[in-house]
């Protein structure tokens, strides 16, 4: 079948896309529905508030026009009369005012129209003026039960108008707006009426400025096609409406535009009345006349577009009150019209939006599943791979971890119960085996078994290097030819790899084997030290000289001089020693003399001098001086062969020192020695088997006793064992630990430093300890607190003396060879307990000093 191969996470993914998808589909069905219906109402309440503002704003025109026509009622009952006050002002108050009519009781008449800016009046005895009627019985029919301060208003109507010319008068007609009110007679009362007729073409005005860009309504640029104002009168005449682009008249075109109705009006040409069809127009009509507001909307399709288009209809009576406490009265109606296309721009970007969560939600769903598939399938997974290592292991074991789910569940008891079975199996042949190498192990080696006719041969041979390994091999023939010439020799190797027996070696086989052998520790001593050490002085050379002393030079003639740890000596003894190897002549401190003497040099090093020159430590011209020849001792891990032969020797001097003239050594035992890694090389192996020795019961070493750490270290204590006194163990690189304990001054009495050249020095060499297994110890240091102190923690005393304080890590990077944080740490400690050190601060900063 298709799905039999395929992952969780795949069969997951095919079966629940297509549901996230029809998910996202529906919520965003419901979610664009709930937008329409919230975008409609929000559209629609924005049409109604600029409706209800048109509303308003033609509601203020109308009252500021009566307060107009109060004022001129006033001041033509007033002395100065009407004329007297138009001239005064400069003509009408109110800009669209064309024509003021007062009819006095007493007969009088005065007639006013707009001529530019000024007013001109021009009285009539005649009852109409141009035709129309204008005596005080016609006004007052208009001002018929109003009283004084109450002004009247007529719909817009048709009126033949007197304008003034340039040259005389004319009659024009125009859709007006009349206000009447009565003129306050002498006694209080009504002395007489007055009209006030005003242009209705602002209403379009006001429409069209409510509409346009510059209206305090505009809130963003729209398309001014899809919205427009109109105005009718109660009676459902749609007089005016906002000017467009295509119609500048202000006359009803967008409004009956695929309405069916009647158009005109006498004296109004463009006025329209929609017929009965126009459904949201009379419910407007009908709510203006109950002074209610009204809203209509419904949708429109069309025009290419994916989405629909809204149309709004809003209606609001406007309002008109014959004075301020009169209640107010409908007197036309307000319309406004809003096609938005913002559903048609919202579904098109949700839509676009739905698209695009479509698509996160199938990636984001798909790496759902692809986790969620990797969750549900790894506990199968890792139950498949125990079982499969355990099928390769020799004792498996159960699979102990909790997956969830009843099949794993299920899986996992089957394959554990499989797996016990394997591991009885399995520790069967483990016991058997553990029996047989525990037996093996406990067998004593037969070191005649182990070493060859030709290692037995050189373990009979005391003071000969050990081992038969091809670099062992390689070395001791490099002795051989370097035996045969007389020529000065460096010898280059880690501590503890048998520098000076190599020396040794070289020297016992050459010419001068009859001759002395004077080794001298370069690092053991300080310069005024070394060169006294090496050269001597006479009698008298600084304060304390009492008596000649030879030095190294002088008792090594004949023989051979010994010299090493070679980079420890300062750029002063380097300099002395380039002239003496080069000129084999001396001349003690004090001297007046050269002494010529027969020499051979032999250097050795624990570093690398190329290093040292470049660091400018060492000397370029006493590097090739000195390396005549070379010799390179190898460390003990390239040639864990020699392990057998060198155990063999150091037993044999463990039953010597140790008084147990059967200790044995286990299988087990060389077995572990053969495994590690040896970072202390030769004299750790030293050490190690004298400690294992001790610890040794009935005289066997078993592998437990074997002092060494399970990380490629030496165990707790492997290194602070000295089987030899002084001048008969190795020293720190193997070698015999007298070295330089010969031409060293006893407790610093009786002898002064001297130099090479045999010039004085300026002080007294500075104070100096004991000699301890040719070390030094640092001057201030207390004699009783040096017993059991390692050779890393006397050289970590030679460093304070001249450092004012040390940590760990600078205590790590005093050697050669790599120590743990472990023994570095147990090293500190110990000074410390002896009260040699003190210590201040915490962690890997704390600070050690030398203690005064």
């Amino acid at each position: 079948m298709f799905l039999e191969k395929k992952p969780i996470s795949q069969i997951l993914l095919l079966f629940t896309a297509p549901l996230l998808l029809l998910l996202v589909g529906l919520q965003g069905g419901v979610a664009l529905y709930f937008s329409f219906d919230a975008l409609q109402m929000a559209l629609g309440r924005a049409v109604q508030t600029r409706t209800m503002a048109v509303s308003y704003e033609i509601s203020s025109y109308l009252q500021k026009v009566r307060y107009n026509a109060l004022l001129l009622a006033d001041f033509a009952a007033t002395d100065e009369g009407l004329g007297g006050y138009l001239n005064r002002v400069g003509g009408l108050v109110e800009s669209n005012a064309v024509e003021v009519v007062v009819v006095l009781a007493d007969g009088r008449r005065a007639h006013y129209v707009r001529s530019g800016e000024h007013a001109s009046g021009v009285w009539r005895d005649s009852g109409e003026i141009g035709g129309r009627p204008d005596g005080y019985d016609f006004l007052s029919r208009d001002i018929k039960g109003l009283r004084v301060g109450e002004v009247a208003v007529s719909r817009v109507v048709p009126a033949r108008v007197l304008v003034q010319g340039p040259f005389e008068s004319e009659l024009t007609s125009m859709p007006v707006i009349r206000f009447s009110t009565p003129v306050k007679g002498p006694d209080g009362g009504v002395g007489g009426a007055l009209s006030l007729l005003v242009a209705a073409d602002h209403l379009g005005t006001i429409l069209t400025y409510l509409q346009s860009d510059d209206s305090p309504l505009q809130s963003f640029q729209r398309r001014p096609a899809r919205r427009f104002s109109y105005f009718a009168d109660p009676r459902g005449w749609i007089l005016y409406e906002s000017a467009s682009e295509q119609n500048k008249t202000c006359q009803p075109v967008q409004s009956r535009q695929d309405v069916r109705g009647t158009l005109g009006l006498p004296g109004m040409a463009g006025a329209f009345l929609p017929s009965d069809e126009y459904r949201s127009f009379w419910s407007g009509i009908a709510g203006a006349r109950k002074k209610e507001p009204s809203l209509t909307q419904h949708w429109e399709h069309g025009d290419g577009l994916f989405f629909p288009t809204i149309m709004m209809e809003a209606g609001a009576p406007v309002l008109y009150r014959i004075s301020d406490d009169a209640p107010p009265q409908v007197w036309g109606v307000a319309f406004s019209v809003d096609r938005s296309l913002l559903p048609h721009v919202l579904g098109s970007r949700q839509a676009a939006i739905l698209c695009a969560v479509g698509v996160a939600v199938l990636a984001v769903s798909a790496l759902v599943l692809y986790f969620v598939g990797r969750f549900c399938g790894a506990p199968l997974l890792r139950l498949a791979r125990r079982v499969e290592s355990a099928a390769l292991q020799p004792s498996p074991e159960p699979v102990e971890e909790v997956f969830r789910g009843y099949e794993v569940q299920t899986l996992q008891r089957a394959v554990n119960a499989m797996i016990r079975t394997m591991g009885l199996q399995a520790a069967e042949i483990e016991e058997k085996t553990r029996k047989l190498t525990h037996y093996a192990n406990l067998q004593q080696v037969d070191f005649a078994e182990e070493l060859s006719p030709a290692q037995e041969f050189e373990h009979s041979a005391l003071g000969v290097l050990k081992g038969s390994s091809e670099s062992i091999r390689r070395l001791k023939a490099d002795i051989g030819r370097a035996a045969q010439v007389d020529a000065d020799i460096l010898i280059e190797g880690e501590t503890g790899t048998g520098k000076q027996l190599t020396a040794e070696a070289v020297h016992k086989a050459s010419r001068r084997c009859n001759g002395p052998l004077v080794p001298i520790n370069c690092g053991a001593l300080d310069e005024n030290l070394l060169l006294d050490a090496l050269f001597g002085h006479r009698k008298g050379a600084y304060s304390g000289a009492e008596t000649d002393r030879d030095g190294a030079f002088v008792h090594a003639h004949g023989g051979t001089l010994f010299l090493d740890e070679i980079q420890s000596a300062s750029s002063k003894v380097q300099q002395a020693l380039l002239r003496a190897i080069a000129s084999r002549r001396i001349r003690p401190l004090g001297a007046d003399a050269e002494y010529a003497v027969d020499v051979r040099v032999i250097c050795a090093t624990n570093v690398d001098l190329q290093e040292e020159i470049a660091a400018g430590r060492f000397r370029q011209d006493l590097y090739y001086r000195i390396k005549v020849l070379s010799l390179r001792t190898p460390p003990l891990r390239e040639h864990l062969e020699s392990i057998p032969a060198l155990t063999a020797f150091f037993l044999d001097r463990a039953r010597e020192v140790l008084g147990l003239p059967h200790l044995a050594l286990t299988k087990g035992a060389m077995q572990t020695l053969m495994q590690y890694s040896w970072p202390g090389n030769v004299r750790e192996l030293e050490n190690c088997i004298l400690q294992a020795a001790v610890n040794a019961r009935e005289g066997l070493i078993h592998s437990a006793d074997i002092p060494v750490g399970r990380a490629g270290e030496p165990a707790a204590g492997a290194s602070q064992w000295r089987p030899f006194a002084a001048g008969q163990g190795h020293g720190a690189d193997g070698e015999r630990r007298d070295a330089g304990r010969a031409s060293v001054p006893a407790g610093g009495q009786g002898d002064e430093p001297f130099s090479a050249t045999g010039q004085a020095m300026p002080e007294a060499p500075p104070a100096r300890g004991p000699v301890r297994g040719g070390q030094v110890v640092p001057a201030g240091v207390k004699d009783a607190g040096l017993q059991g102190l390692n050779e890393r923690q006397i050289k970590a005393l030679e460093h304070l003396r001249t450092h004012r304080s040390m940590t760990r890590r600078e205590y790590m990077a005093l050697f050669t060879y790599d120590i743990s944080d472990r023994t570095a740490g147990r090293d500190l400690q110990g000074l410390f307990e002896r009260g040699l050190v003190t210590r201040s601060g915490a962690g890997p900063a704390t600070a050690y000093r030398l203690a005064v």
